[in-house]
């Protein structure tokens, strides 16, 4: 498939999910929930055996990534699938956009 229909998919599907999820920026309450800019909890803590979940790590990159950061890389992903013929997709910018849109499309690698 060709860089710049993997790098466009990728970020129609980032959009997707970044428009239907609950608008950010998202933050830590003190339960330790997530929670959206209204308040209204995006995820819930809850206390098991061992310990608080989700863990602190876990809570850390969910809100890091909240939907503003989704629609930024859709951003960046169509703005170099729009530079065509892009002339270094085998240079390192080129294998990192490429390794993130497969990440978000949870597609391998062609090897082939």
């Amino acid at each position: 498939m060709p860089a710049e229909e993997l790098l466009t998919r990728a970020a129609a599907k980032l959009r997707e999910i970044a428009e239907a999820a609950t608008p950010g920026p998202w933050t830590e309450d003190i339960t330790g929930s997530v929670q959206g800019p209204d308040r209204r909890r995006v995820v819930y803590s809850v206390g098991i055996a061992e310990g608080r979940f989700p863990r602190d790590s876990d809570r850390a990159l969910i809100t890091a990534m909240h939907p503003p950061v989704a629609l930024a890389l859709a951003d960046l992903l169509d703005s170099y699938a729009i530079r065509t013929p892009f002339a270094g997709w085998d240079g390192i910018n080129g294998q990192h956009l490429i390794a993130l849109a497969r990440a978000v499309l949870r597609e391998e690698a062609d090897h082939g």
